[in-house]
């Protein structure tokens, strides 16, 4: 329970930061993505992955770039980590205990 208060906390920063506008692509993205890692807490992926089964209905170009920048201010905010394993393909997911 605790881990999803955390992430309350900081998707509402995320969500409030200036410039951000609700209703938008991105916000609806973020919100999915968020969505997803709460059903799926372990889920770790590619962006090819994140396109194919997280977000299935965000699968166009547009929405890859936007995903991309979801991906980076979700990082920043503390949501999210990158991790790049050897043979170099970035895979994302949620923030655990061991990050901290």
């Amino acid at each position: 329970m605790a881990v999803h208060t955390d992430i309350d906390i900081k998707l509402k920063k995320l969500l409030t930061k200036q410039g951000f506008e609700k209703g938008t692509q991105f916000d609806q993205i973020v919100r999915d993505i968020i969505e997803y890692l709460r059903s799926h807490p372990a889920a770790a992926d590619s962006i090819e992955g994140i396109l194919g089964w997280w977000l299935p209905a965000h699968r166009n170009e547009n929405a890859r770039n936007e995903i991309l920048q979801a991906l980076h201010d979700m990082m920043q905010h503390g949501l999210l980590v990158e991790d790049v394993p050897d043979n170099g393909s970035r895979r994302y997911r949620l923030v655990g205990d061991k990050d901290k």
